[in-house]
This record gives structure tokens, C-alpha cells and sequence, in this order.
């Protein structure tokens, strides 16, 4: 079903397809779509196409595949940022856990209880000190990055939210990169800190300030993967069967 009304300059809204998840009322930034929820009749339309700036986010964001690029002369340029940012994601997911647990086992395994002194002798998971803090130290330096270009791809989300003042039902989103900012603003000045052999106090400080505001977003990453998991399986699963299709049949 493609009339008028589910279509903006740069995408198309299939009704048959909605499933009325309204994932991609919360992930416009541009007051796009609404609902249309009846008790017979639920899906999500195109209310204001004019605003549409673009962005894909409720492309990238719908599990049903209801929304489509429009403009045909821009599919190609979107598909190929829709799979760098289904790539960027996949890896901050993955590098994310690795992060996580070498933090956690690092802080609680070693640090926590230890009044200053390390075992490092103590081994987690056939892996000493060292080792763990080496992949911790290799995860972050690799998830920065991601970070980065993570943030890049939505900035157009970003900005207008901010400067539209839309923030409702963006709160936990701002809250978690705010965050992330943060945990790798203090994990960063005290390596600084420490290879300039400046203040161990200031250092030690950074570190405690690294270590608390990793748990909470640690909490608020959950609650934005948890959003997100149909989102991960639809992706998966679109990975497979183009895989699949792509394997060409061994002759029997």
C-alpha cells in the first residue's frame, strides 16, 4: 500500500507490513509518523512527510520491514549506509561485552577488596592481570572509533532533537552516549595521567569516577539492547538468507 499519504521525498510506508510496534514513532526525530489505533484496525502512517529530513532512522529501526527508501536514485547510497551502520552496530555490540566483562572482572576480580595491592597472580578464565587489562585497554581503543562513527551516522537524529527541543522518549538515548562520553573521558585522562606521571590522587580519582559511571552505563546499555532486539534479530536473520542465497548449491 503505497497512496500519497505513506510517502515522504525519500520513503515509502507499506500499512500491510506494520505491525504497530510504534518503533519508528520514537526513533523519527521529525514527528513523521503517528498512530492509527483502533481496536480493528492498528498501524502506524505518514502524518507529516514534509518533515521528513531523511535520516533512515525508522528504516534502520522497524522490525517488519514496513518502511522503504522512496527515491529510487538513492537507493544504492542508502543501502550502503544502512550496512555500515548495521556493521557499526554489530561491533559495538560485540566489543561492548568484551569491554564490560574485562572491566568487571578486572575491577571486582582484582581491585575490589584489595587496599590498593593486586594478586596478580589470580587467574580468570585461564587469563592473569595482565592479560585482562591488555584487553581491556585494546577494547576500548577500538570502540572509541566506533563511537565516533556510531555518533556521525546519527547526527542528523541528534541535532534535531536538540535543537528542536524534541526530547521525550530520547531521554534514555542521550543519557547512555552522554555516558559513554563520559566513562571514556575519565578511563582516557587517567592513562594520560599516569604515562605523564602527574597527580596519582587525580588519577586514582578518574579511575573512580570511571568505575561508578561504568555501571550505570553499563544498566542503561541493557535497556537500549533490550529495545533493540528485534531490531538485532531482524538483522541477523536478513544476514543468514543473504548468506544463504549467496552459497551456491554443491552438486550432489
Amino acid at each position: 500500500m503505497r497512496s500519497e499519504n505513506n510517502l515522504t521525498p525519500f520513503i515509502s510506508l507499506n500499512t500491510k507490513k506494520c505491525n504497530a510496534c510504534w518503533i519508528c514513532i520514537e526513533a523519527c526525530p521529525s514527528m513523521v509518523f503517528k498512530k492509527i489505533d483502533l481496536p480493528w484496525h492498528k498501524h502506524t502512517v505518514i502524518a507529516n512527510p514534509k518533515s521528513c529530513s531523511g535520516c533512515m532512522n525508522c528504516i534502520e529501526n522497524c522490525p517488519s520491514g514496513a518502511i522503504a527508501v522512496h527515491n529510487s536514485r538513492q537507493d544504492k547510497k542508502t543501502a550502503s549506509a544502512l550496512s555500515l551502520s548495521a556493521t557499526i552496530n554489530i561491533s559495538l555490540l560485540i566489543f561492548t561485552v568484551i569491554t564490560a566483562l574485562s572491566g568487571f572482572i578486572l575491577q571486582i576480580g582484582y581491585h575490589m577488596g584489595g587496599h590498593g595491592l593486586i594478586n596478580t597472580s589470580v587467574r580468570y578464565l585461564e587469563m592473569d592481570y595482565y592479560s585482562w587489562a591488555m584487553i581491556h585497554k585494546a577494547s576500548i581503543l577500538l570502540i572509541t572509533p566506533l563511537f565516533i562513527t556510531h555518533t556521525i551516522l546519527h547526527w542528523n537524529w541528534y541535532r534535531s532533537i536538540v535543537k528542536g527541543k524534541k526530547l521525550k522518549g530520547k531521554n534514555k538515548t542521550l543519557i547512555l552516549t552522554s555516558l559513554f562520553m563520559m566513562v571514556a573521558l575519565t578511563g582516557y585522562l587517567s592513562w594520560i595521567i599516569h604515562i605523564a606521571e602527574g597527580s596519582e590522587m587525580i588519577r586514582k580519582l578518574m579511575i573512580e569516577l570511571h568505575d561508578k559511571l561504568t555501571i550505570l552505563l553499563f544498566v542503561f546499555l541493557l535497556i537500549h539492547i533490550a529495545g533493540r532486539l528485534r531490531w538485532f534479530k531482524n538483522l541477523f536473520r536478513d544476514l543468514f538468507k543473504k548468506k544463504t542465497k549467496q552459497t551456491p548449491a554443491k552438486d550432489v
